[in-house]
């Protein structure tokens, strides 16, 4: 096998750890001894053990490991975090060789896990499968080269480009084949937001209930504090209020005062990334996404279109510009488009 190979294989045990690493990221790693893959390893859960010490640990004889290869799909780390430096357990294993597919953004790396590798005299590829590993972990990368949380908006529209109908009610366009998707997507970020209105009116549970695994923070953009959330403060799930001149912390249940949050949605993009949320769902409503978009925060956008559903009036989908689509993927009711900025 070459070396793409063992690597896409890494990439694809990385993602076996998605939506319950954050806010680390998700990595993978393999050895290879005389061409024969001797053991895998992937980081399962935050404050878990690494992808590197999962797999050098597995291996039954340790002397193999001096006439290994490590197949690693970021930098290994080189601090002292919720676990030891991996880069220091590499080079006392005596592994000769690493395949690395990216250097890590994280400054507390960046660069110092190879170094210390190349330092030991452990011969260090890099790049190998570089763009799927970026692709991979866009939430890490988006958090520690930008210095915010990576953002999707997520909306239903009907044929003819509604959003909800008029009076505002409760209204369901698309249908159960695409929940699936929708609950996978809150699974993988860290946190979830609506505006007020759609708190109040479609009373979103806004959780993930497939997939198992820690459920996000849900986020609720709400100024002027409409009180609302006896359903929620005694909850086991974190929800967060974000207004502009209100503070209450009760168990799970907070509310943050950020002044002038109407003004410009980057208050709420920087205090996410100062709280440590690398990603973020945004399911509405029309407003709230608008909103975000206006403000040009959205990396990422999921637009599900209904295939015959037509409504006479309604509330206009959000508008957006500038973005290309990336993907399509088609439903039985719906078709989804993904779109990135261009």
């Amino acid at each position: 096998m070459k070396h793409v190979d063992y690597m896409m294989r890494c990439i694809h045990l990385a993602q076996m750890g998605k939506g319950w690493v954050n806010p680390n990221p998700m990595v993978g790693a393999l050895l290879v001894h005389n061409d024969e893959v001797i053991s895998e390893g992937y980081h399962r859960a935050y404050g878990d053990a690494h992808a590197e010490p999962d797999a050098i640990h597995k291996v039954n004889n340790p002397a193999v490991l001096r006439e290994s290869t490590l197949y690693v799909s970021l930098e290994p780390c080189a601090h002292f975090g919720k676990t030891p430096p991996c880069a220091s357990l590499i080079v006392e294993s005596g592994i000769p060789k690493v395949v690395v597919a990216m250097r890590d953004p994280n400054p507390l790396v960046s660069g110092r896990g190879i170094d210390i590798l190349r330092k030991a005299g452990i011969e260090v590829i890099e790049n190998v499968c570089n763009e799927e590993a970026l692709k991979l972990n866009r939430f890490f990368n988006t958090y520690h080269t930008q210095n915010k949380p990576f953002v999707i908006a997520k909306w239903a529209e009907t044929q003819n480009g509604f959003f909800a109908p008029v009076p505002k009610r409760e209204a369901f366009i698309s249908g159960n084949d695409t929940r699936l998707h929708t609950h996978a997507l809150r699974q993988e970020v860290s946190a979830l937001l609506v505006g007020v209105g759609t708190w109040q009116i479609d009373k979103p549970e806004l959780t993930d209930r497939f997939h198992g695994g820690p459920q996000p923070i849900r986020v609720v953009l709400d100024p002027d504090y409409s009180g609302n959330y006896e359903r929620v403060i005694t909850s086991d799930l974190h929800t967060w209020v974000l207004t502009e001149n209100m503070e209450i912390d009760q168990n799970n249940f907070r509310v943050f005062s950020l002044p002038g949050l109407r003004d410009t949605p980057r208050l709420i993009i920087d205090f996410l990334y100062e709280n440590h949320i690398n990603s973020l769902l945004i399911e509405g409503g029309a407003a709230t996404l608008n909103y975000f978009l206006k403000g040009g925060c959205i990396d990422e956008i999921h637009r599900f279109s209904h295939k015959n559903l037509i409504w006479p009036e309604g509330i206009p989908a959000p508008k957006f510009h500038n973005f290309n689509s990336i993907e399509t993927i088609e439903f039985e009711h719906s078709l989804l488009t993904v779109y990135e900025p261009s």
